[in-house]
């Protein structure tokens, strides 16, 4: 499964991607810079911070923060965001907000007036129910009759419990009606993870890197959807290529290794228009059925900077001449007989020569040939690796004398007599 590290964006990397929210929001991107905001402190960014930032209008905080969440539910909840996960989340979204609402309801005949806290939690209830049905409207889940059922379900009560806090003041009882809503989702969500049967609602997405090539002159062939802020789904494909692995209800995440999640729609049709002939999207795939059962693969990381295509596409493979020993005679020490003594031999053999030299000394590619060949089930580089040992200098012996035993001897030198002839005097008495 790849992912995407968005802690080890760089700052340089933040200000591409506040490039893409909106015009209002670029000129921002050399604050920023300036305060070396990373992709950890993008993460952690709050109100403070814009202010600190230079990002003072309401309108454009919004759009920041926005798209901020997209990215931090892009971030940490990829490999464990799936349908029971999300169907847990809305229940108990909604059943905090049921009980809230049981502990401080209106008196009989006062009249009910929907607060603002209240109004702030059906909003998040209704985010909750938004991502429930951003799964079930895609496939694998669009087709089936016990998810369209659910579905169904869940747009008449979402609608209804927009209606009654919206408009309260068109309502009779606008509390009963957001209290049973609230219970009727719960329920609803505790059926899918209690009743359902299906082993998709364990899996979760996943993140495939798809490429795109065309002529310059032919038109892209893929169609998104304009109704969602911050995400871009493909709801048609008309390539003329049909294995570049890109089907309707994907959701694109990169464009030439570039994060989009939150960008504009035009912002992403822009950047797919830079390269005419070659495309790298990073896509986001729900899970689905398979034939082959559940396949593990090790997590691998995709790059969070652009590169081109031909770096990417175009590897060098490993040369042919690394893989064959090459036919070269490399010189082997003479071996001495044991039987020689060390003392028979001259002082510079000694000085240079030891019997533990000869494991440090290469050995001859025909040996090395031979040995290939008797291990001929390894692969060539395997059976290379496992004959030859690292290079090594021989080592260097030091013509160190002891000076217990010096090699000649010469009589000590009376100092008074050296003295004295150098002075020519005559020598004492």
């Amino acid at each position: 499964m790849a992912y995407v590290n968005v802690l080890e964006w760089k700052a340089e990397q933040v200000a591409e991607w506040l490039r893409g929210l909106d015009d209002v929001v670029y000129p921002y991107a050399h604050f920023f810079l300036n305060n070396d905001v990373t992709g950890q402190g993008l993460l952690n960014l709050t109100v403070d911070d814009l202010y600190k930032l230079h990002v003072e209008k309401l309108g454009h905080q919004e759009i920041i923060l926005e798209s901020l969440e997209l990215l931090r539910n892009f971030h940490y909840n990829l490999d464990q965001e799936n349908l029971q996960y999300i169907c847990l989340r809305l229940s108990c979204k909604a059943r905090s907000l049921y009980n809230e609402m049981s502990m401080n309801f209106p008196k009989v005949g006062e009249k009910q007036v929907v607060r603002a806290p209240v109004m702030s939690s059906v909003a998040d209830v209704l985010e909750s129910v938004r991502l429930l049905l951003s799964w079930l409207e895609r496939k694998p889940f669009d087709l089936t009759h016990e998810y369209h059922t659910v579905r169904t379900t869940l747009i008449s009560l979402s609608l209804e419990l927009a209606t009654n806090a919206q408009r309260d003041t068109f309502a009779e009882q606008p509390m009963d009606v957001i209290r049973s809503c609230c219970d009727k989702l719960a329920h609803l969500a505790d059926k899918v993870i209690q009743e359902f049967t299906d082993p998709l609602i364990l899996q979760p997405a996943s993140l495939d890197v798809a490429t795109v090539r065309k002529r310059a002159e032919e038109e892209l062939g893929i169609i998104l959807e304009s109704g969602q802020h911050g995400i871009h789904l493909v709801v048609e494909t008309r390539m003329l290529n049909p294995t570049a692995r890109v089907e309707p209800g994907d959701e694109i995440v990169q464009v030439n290794y570039q994060t989009v999640v939150g960008w504009q729609t035009k912002k992403v049709v822009q950047l797919m228009g830079e390269n005419p002939v070659e495309l790298i999207l990073t896509l986001k795939k729900r899970p689905r059925h398979s034939n082959l059962g559940q396949i593990y693969m090790k997590p691998f990381r995709i790059p969070a900077r652009k590169k081109s295509a031909y770096y990417i596409n175009n590897l060098p493979s490993p040369r042919t001449e690394l893989l064959v020993v090459p036919d070269v005679s490399l010189p082997i020490a003479k071996r001495r007989n044991p039987s020689e003594s060390s003392s028979d031999l001259p002082l510079s053999e000694t000085e240079t020569d030891s019997e533990d030299d000869e494991a440090f000394l290469p050995v001859a590619a025909s040996e090395v040939a031979g040995q290939i060949q008797r291990h001929s089930n390894a692969s060539p580089t395997q059976s290379l690796r496992s004959v030859l040992s690292r290079p090594r200098s021989a080592p260097q012996r030091r013509a160190t004398i002891s000076g217990t035993s010096p090699s000649h001897f010469r009589p000590y030198i009376n100092v008074s007599e050296s003295r004295c002839q150098s002075l020519e005097l005559p020598n004492p008495p």
